[in-house]
């Protein structure tokens, strides 16, 4: 009847759940639930408060096991594996799109220009001049 914990812990949720039922003790889930928690708290790191907001900065070393600060790491060890690739791709991808949406505009601008209507520029006082 107990609800889940959450999968990815927040870091004042790791540190405030051991105390949160009175000592500590599990009375339902058995020795799994605190083993499982105790893992999770391990990964917790400086760098993953703002994981559940999306805010935090993936540790590329994490996951290699090649991180070398722990739980003073300045970047999160909860994103997945494959994290920080995807958001440097999806990154470019923004910056791909707008530079295309600012090629369109100033071709649109250019024509609008070389009819003499002066379009996105000022209209009226481009057409008069």
């Amino acid at each position: 009847a107990e609800a889940a914990p959450p999968l990815v812990p927040q870091l004042d949720q790791a540190t405030s759940a051991a105390g949160a039922d009175g000592g500590g003790v599990d009375k339902g889930a058995g020795a799994a639930a605190p083993a499982a928690a105790a893992a999770d708290e391990a990964r917790v790191s400086l760098g993953s408060v703002g994981h559940s907001e999306g805010k935090c900065k993936p540790c590329a070393f994490y996951h290699a096991g090649r991180c070398e600060n722990g739980t003073n790491c300045r970047f999160c060890h909860l994103c997945p594996q494959g994290e920080k690739q995807r958001r440097r791709k999806e990154k470019l991808e923004m910056r791909r799109s707008a530079r295309t949406i600012r090629q369109v505009v100033s071709g649109v601008q250019a024509k609008a220009l070389a009819r003499g209507r002066g379009a996105f520029t000022g209209g009226a006082k481009a057409a008069k001049s």
